[in-house]
């Protein structure tokens, strides 16, 4: 991923992946303490890449793909 992002080019991260322990941070999801990845932080402050939500969402006749640029702190403390 890394050499990827520093030639430019894309990468994806599935929102499913689990941690082990020590490489992620608890955070609060609905109201629930959730253990979560900081990856995605941990590229973008290495290689200075935008981070984009993408969202598939499946609609009549196939899929709808929504992307939104994220500018705040993924993972606050």
């Amino acid at each position: 991923m890394m050499r990827a992002l520093r030639e430019s080019a894309a990468v994806g991260l599935l929102p499913d992946q689990v941690p082990g322990a020590g490489e992620g941070r608890w955070a609060m999801f609905f109201g629930e303490p959730a253990y979560t990845m900081t990856l995605p932080m941990k590229l973008g402050q290495s290689t200075r890449a935008s981070v984009v939500i993408a969202v598939g969402e499946r609609v009549s006749g196939g899929w709808r793909l929504r992307l939104e640029r994220f500018d705040g702190d993924p993972s606050p403390e």
